[in-house]
């Protein structure tokens, strides 16, 4: 490995961070923020910018040589296999409907779609009159499906992300799959709370989203 980078917040963690990445292999280990002897690289990061910035200060300090103007995420895209391909089949008949993923929750119960704000966007987008197959995923409370609110039926990252990545348009809460749209340049609209610069620094951060 190259580079580590910890970007856990200096306290309670630091020993069992600095203990776990003890075992790992790496040229350069790096915190933003935190001053430390057990770090290589130390740099400022005050939040109040996309984390893409903090990543590029990085490279310009390890790599002053080499010029760096910008940086994409990249996701080695998952193969869909067969279950994946019929049910986007039969979902989007026959691919007639462009596919709506709404994805209800991300980390932390502060991260959630709620049952209402489900309802509220799956019956806006059904009164545009557009051709649009919706499915929602993270969602157990059945009482919201029906013919034309369909239940994501894969239990697996790969299969659901195979799904988003062949969507028309995802909507979700701050969690990573919007940093998977982002690697894809998805169409996306993005659901964040009153984090203060948390909703500045994982912002999705590319033209597609909102």
């Amino acid at each position: 490995v190259d580079i580590v980078i910890n970007l856990f917040n200096p306290g309670s963690h630091t020993y069992r961070v600095i203990r776990f990445i003890r075992q790992i292999s790496y040229y350069y280990l790096v915190s933003p923020n935190e001053r430390s002897e057990v770090y290589d690289i130390v740099t400022d990061y005050d939040g109040n910018t996309h984390i893409s910035n903090l990543f590029l200060n990085i490279l310009h300090t390890a790599f002053p040589n080499i010029k760096f103007d910008h940086y994409e995420y990249a996701v080695n895209a998952p193969a869909g296999d067969n279950k994946v391909q019929d049910f986007l089949t039969k979902v989007t008949d026959n691919n007639r409907k462009k596919l709506i993923v709404i994805n209800s929750k991300g980390g932390g119960d502060y991260k959630v779609l709620s049952k209402q704000t489900i309802q509220r966007i799956c019956s806006d987008l059904l009164a545009s009159k557009k051709d649009y197959a919706i499915v929602v995923m993270n969602f157990a409370d059945d009482s919201i499906y029906n013919d034309q609110i369909v239940k994501n039926p894969f239990s697996s990252l790969s299969d659901s992300l195979y799904m988003v990545i062949n969507s028309y348009c995802l909507i979700t809460p701050d969690t990573s799959f919007v940093h998977f749209a982002n690697a894809f340049k998805l169409n996306s609209i993005c659901i964040y709370n009153h984090m203060g610069s948390s909703n500045v620094s994982w912002a999705p951060n590319y033209a597609n989203a909102l």
